[in-house]
């Protein structure tokens, strides 16, 4: 039995056209730090240039969009309420599960729960992210 299902599954992947990689860049800031971060995009474009790019941002970045519109996937959170309530954050941490990326990158020094708790519901198999201490993340 065993057998029928592994060989049923190996003709049905020889079928399938593969897909194209799913990379998520997280960024919280707001308008200053992101302004700053706005031409690395342009390299993360050019590393992942068959994979699908999503951007995660805060919605008072949202404004800057024609300045980086080779982005597939813009997803914005408004930054209060995520920390505030409950069933938004809820929402989109379920969201994003969802979205079934390949790669996350935490393209920030400073780690906050926040950021993190995104990255974790992912549940993406390669995370890019700075390594840090204990002590650096901040909640």
């Amino acid at each position: 039995m065993l057998i029928r299902l592994s060989q049923h599954l190996s003709a049905d992947q020889k079928n399938d056209t593969p897909r194209k990689k799913k990379v998520l860049i997280l960024r919280k800031d707001v308008i200053g730090d992101f302004i700053l971060f706005i031409p690395t995009l342009t390299h993360y474009r050019e590393f992942y240039k068959d994979a699908e790019l999503s951007l995660v941002i805060n919605t008072v970045a949202e404004e800057l969009k024609s300045q980086f519109n080779f982005i597939d996937n813009l997803i914005l959170y408004e930054g209060k309420k995520f920390r505030t309530n409950f069933w938004y954050r809820r929402a989109f941490i379920h969201n994003l599960a969802r979205q079934g990326f390949d790669i996350v990158v935490h393209a920030v020094y400073s780690r906050e729960y926040i950021c993190d708790r995104m990255v974790r519901a992912t549940g993406a198999k390669e995370t890019i992210a700075f390594r840090s201490a204990a002590g650096a993340i901040s909640t």
